[in-house]
C-alpha cells in the first residue's frame, strides 16, 4: 500500500444522535463537499456504521486520504472502540468504529469522543501551550480538557 499524497483530502464525519454530517475536507482546511443523513439510532450499532459509510461515499473523491470520526460515547482513539455508551444508539457500547468503517469504505479511519474533538479545534496549533476546559451541551453533556497543547485521554 502507498501512502497517501500529503495534499491529498481527508473525510470528517460527525455522528450525532439525529443525523451524521460529512465533509470532504482539503489540506489547507478548506471544506469542498459536505452531506448529511439520518442516523439510524434505533436500528442498531451496524446500521449506523452503514450509514456512515453512505455519508462518507457521497462527498468521497479519488484519492481521498482517511477518515476522521467524531462520535458520541467514551471512545478510545487507539483502537477506535467505543468503550461506554448510552442508549441513544443501540448497542453502540462495544461497537469496532474504527474498523467497521474501515471495511466498508477501504480508507483508514480514526475515531475520537465528539466533544474531545470539537474541543481539540481550539486550539491554534502544535506550537500552541494552551490549557482548555471544554464543555458541551446537547443531546447529552460532555467535557475535554487540554494542558500545555495537547488534549487529555481518560480510561477509555
Amino acid at each position: 500500500m502507498t501512502a497517501p499524497h500529503p495534499d491529498a483530502p481527508v473525510i470528517g464525519l460527525d455522528l450525532g444522535g439525529t443525523k451524521i454530517a460529512a465533509a470532504l475536507v482539503g489540506a489547507d482546511g478548506t471544506v469542498l463537499a459536505r452531506h448529511t443523513v439520518p442516523t439510524p439510532a434505533k436500528e442498531g450499532a451496524e446500521a449506523v456504521l452503514d450509514a456512515l459509510a453512505v455519508a462518507a461515499r457521497a462527498v468521497r473523491v479519488h484519492g481521498t486520504a482517511a477518515i476522521g470520526v467524531a462520535a458520541a460515547g467514551v471512545i478510545d482513539p487507539f483502537t477506535g472502540t467505543v468503550t461506554s455508551a448510552t442508549d441513544t444508539i443501540r448497542g453502540w457500547a462495544g461497537t469496532a468504529l474504527a474498523a467497521g468503517l474501515a471495511i466498508r469504505t477501504g480508507l483508514p479511519v480514526a475515531c475520537d469522543n465528539d466533544v474531545r474533538a470539537a474541543a481539540a479545534t481550539e486550539l491554534d496549533g502544535p506550537d500552541d501551550d494552551a490549557t482548555l476546559l471544554y464543555a458541551a451541551v446537547g443531546t447529552g453533556v460532555g467535557g475535554a480538557v487540554a494542558a500545555a497543547g495537547r488534549m487529555l485521554h481518560g480510561a477509555a
